[in-house]
């Protein structure tokens, strides 16, 4: 795919200074509605914010490092927001510390980024959103027995860990665990799992389409089998098409939707829908977050990779928490962020539960 730089929407004065944030994530409606919104907010004798966004599928490890090595190539480049995986926001994240430049990630769910110097994840780790699937399949589902579907990747491993370990705390067990990619017959696995023991739930530690090709195949075999997946998988209206009528039986966890948007998200939403046409997902606001933050900070210390990176961390501790359309932002251990159980249906999805 090509790389699409965003083109300024302001002149830059002669002398005026320049502050550069690298956007590295796939998708690129989000950016279009932040550069639109830095544009509109720009004061006199602030920085000007430009965006430049590399959009092009990530492939391989390979193609990590040369869209990381693009850019820390940008001029002026003060702060990046990247990348969508968590295997790649994990390699890449050694290289912007080496540069000194931070590293702001949106979606990335690995703990491992957790306490890197100069990586600010936004995203509740998978050991937090693996609790909240098996707490929401005992708690609100009333499941005693689960198995477990599971990407080989950092994100299917950490997801399986979290789920596995809090359903071991709370007594549910958990009958089988089956490692799946895309290349797997999941209708073949499903049968082979369903042979070893039929569970209460099935939770898919797994993205589009792979969760959502688990449903159907589970729904043909037994209908009062629920399917639990992650974040990874929500990517709307596709997942809903692939699915068709197995689509409302998956519940899926995600850090946003407009279902909960206070009035800061409700203007993000009408944004968003007037420029793009379409209805932001969570990561969308996920993305439009991470670059505001770092706006944020360009217009409070200036154009300095180290004082960004020093504003971010004292977010919560010391300055107050970033006000966010997915909530308030800050960086800290302790730091708490949402996460809510929407279900498709009729098209559609809501949100139907949340802590």
């Amino acid at each position: 795919m090509a790389m699409l730089v965003w083109l300024p929407l302001l002149s830059c004065s002669r002398g005026q200074p320049r502050a550069v944030i690298g956007v590295v994530f796939t998708d690129s409606e989000a950016v279009q509605v932040a550069q639109a919104v830095i544009a509109e907010t720009a004061r006199a004798g602030e920085p000007v914010i430009l965006l430049q966004h590399d959009n092009r599928a990530l492939l391989s490890i390979d193609q990590t490092f040369r869209r990381a090595e693009w850019a820390l190539a940008l001029p002026d480049l003060v702060a990046v927001v990247g990348h969508e995986g968590s295997g790649s926001s994990l390699i890449a994240a050694a290289l912007y510390h080496d540069a000194g430049v931070p590293l702001i990630v949106p979606t990335a769910t690995t703990p491992l980024l957790e306490g890197k110097p100069g990586t600010f994840p936004l995203a509740p780790n998978d050991s937090i959103q693996g609790a909240f699937l098996a707490q929401f399949a005992a708690h609100q589902l009333d499941a005693r027995r689960a198995s477990v579907f599971f990407v080989t990747d950092e994100y299917g491993w950490g997801l399986r860990l979290g789920v596995v370990q809090e359903f071991v705390r709370l007594g549910v067990e958990v009958i089988d665990e089956v490692p799946i990619d895309a290349s797997s017959n999941v209708d073949a696995m499903a049968a082979a799992s369903f042979a070893r023991g039929k569970p209460n739930v099935i939770v898919a530690a797994a993205r589009y389409p792979e969760a959502w090709d688990l449903a159907r195949a589970v729904q043909a075999r037994a209908r009062d089998v629920q399917i639990l997946a992650g974040d990874g998988a929500d990517q709307m209206p596709d997942a809903l098409q692939r699915a068709g009528a197995a689509a409302d039986s998956v519940y899926l966890s995600v850090f946003w939707h407009p279902d909960v948007a206070d009035s800061s998200g409700q203007a993000f939403i009408h944004r968003f829908q007037l420029l793009t046409g379409l209805q932001p997902s969570s990561a969308d606001a996920l993305v439009y977050d991470a670059i505001m933050v770092s706006v944020a900070a360009i217009r409070a210390v200036g154009p300095d990779r180290r004082r960004v990176t020093r504003y971010l961390e004292e977010l919560g501790a010391g300055r107050p928490s970033y006000q966010g359309v997915t909530g308030e932002i800050d960086f800290r251990p302790t730091r708490s962020r949402p996460i809510f159980m929407i279900q498709p249906y009729q098209g559609e999805t809501h949100v139907v539960y949340q802590p």
